[in-house]
């Protein structure tokens, strides 16, 4: 098989601008702008949760923690809830595992 050398046909395979001259390769701005709202949205869900953990951090008893859950449970039956409330719901459980894990009978026993 013979392949014709002579012909050259200048064919790009990657990104580069021709007319713009740069020296780089161009980026697509439209993903380049998804990505970082996207980054910032995941970044601002972490801060507003840090905030509600914070917040619900002082209710620490069993009774006050039940009560909040109550609360939660009420305005959900309602049709009032809030999307956060399944957020609300874990970190109240998870306060609530916490106040029983340091209230053990072993952990007492032990004098911690």
């Amino acid at each position: 098989m013979t392949i014709v050398h002579s012909i050259y046909a200048p064919i790009s395979l990657d990104a580069w601008v021709k007319g713009a001259n740069t020296g780089v390769m161009t980026t697509s701005t439209a993903l380049w702008t998804t990505v970082k709202d996207d980054l910032r949205e995941r970044r601002e869900q972490r801060a507003a949760a840090r905030r509600l953990r914070e917040d619900l951090s002082t209710y620490r008893t069993p009774t006050e923690i039940e009560d909040l859950l109550a609360m939660v449970d009420a305005q959900d039956a309602a049709g009032n809830g809030v999307a956060e409330a399944p957020l609300i719901r874990g970190i109240l459980n998870d306060n609530l595992q916490a106040y029983y894990h340091h209230q053990s009978p072993v952990r007492r026993a032990v004098g911690l």
